[in-house]
């Protein structure tokens, strides 16, 4: 051996005794194949490969629905844009009536405040009891405060007191000072 042991040289004989380089592997060279050139790969390629058809239209029930679909997204979207509030408020109303206490408690807000409905007490204060009946802290004291003021709620004797105090052990600091400002003070509670 020449030092190059079982390696097979880069050069070897050709048929007329003109050397030629093998560039495939050393299988292939035994074999007696050579590597194809690019035309023959791409006429090999060509034969297996099948070109495009041309695409039928579509049907017209199948345009008029993306042409609807286009409006509607354009029309929710300046709906959205332009009523956010209205929006907003439908969303946790559906949310609300899926009975999430935070969504209870913040339709409540919105029919007390007027933003994205038309002002309802009565509603608000619904919408209120039913967080609050869910453990809400925050909705036990807005519900309380809305009795010790005056607002029409279904909260019986003595039971603002327990509302703030729910609401004070929940970590509401405002039922903190209303319970030993007003409360605690002899207020009516």
């Amino acid at each position: 051996m020449d030092g190059m042991g079982d390696r097979e040289p880069l050069l070897g004989q050709g048929s007329a005794g003109v050397r030629e380089r093998h560039t495939g592997s050393a299988e292939q060279a035994e074999k007696g194949e050579r590597d194809i050139t690019q035309e023959e790969w791409f006429h090999e390629l060509s034969k297996k490969v099948y070109l495009a058809r041309r695409k039928k239209p579509d049907p017209w029930w199948v345009t008029a629905l993306e042409i609807l679909v286009i409006l509607f997204v354009v029309g929710f979207g300046y709906y959205a844009y332009n009523y956010f509030e209205h929006l907003h408020f439908h969303v946790t109303n559906g949310y609300a009536h899926l009975g999430y206490p935070q969504a209870q408690h913040f339709v409540a807000h919105r029919y007390l405040e007027g933003r994205g409905v038309d002002k309802d007490h009565k509603m608000a204060m619904d919408w209120m009891r039913k967080a609050a009946d869910q453990g809400h802290a925050h909705a036990s004291y807005n519900l309380a405060i809305a009795h010790l003021k005056g607002l029409e709620t279904d909260v019986r004797d003595g039971e603002a007191r327990q509302l703030l105090e729910h609401a004070n052990n929940n970590g509401v600091k405002e039922a903190h000072d209303v319970l030993h400002n007003v409360c605690y003070a002899g207020g009516n509670c």
